[in-house]
């Protein structure tokens, strides 16, 4: 499964759907102006793994900014630091996450 947790705007599933054609490649979005909490808070990390049934350790998040990346790890959460040039489909396999070829 997968998902989008955003702290963008409050309108962020209506952008993502109109905007880019790619809300449907996701389970799940998450939006802090929905929930009242923005990440790194882990609450919203917490909240979105019930939603989408899973365990920490059955869970990847990556994000741009490494407190994010922290506050997802403080939950139990595998998590990338991703930044520009970074084979996101490498650092997966070192976790063990096979992606599409």
């Amino acid at each position: 499964q997968t998902a989008i947790i955003s702290n963008a705007l409050d309108n962020l599933t209506d952008v993502v759907t109109r905007l880019y054609p790619m809300a449907d490649a996701f389970d799940l979005i998450v939006g802090s102006a929905y929930e009242g909490i923005m990440k790194p808070d882990p609450r919203i990390f917490t909240r979105t793994l019930e939603r989408l049934g899973c365990r920490p350790d059955e869970a990847v998040f990556i994000d741009d900014f490494q407190h994010n990346v922290d506050g997802a790890r403080g939950v139990g959460m595998a998590a990338i630091h991703y930044t520009p040039g970074l084979d996101v489909a490498a650092a997966l396999a070192t976790l063990g996450v096979v992606t599409a070829a």
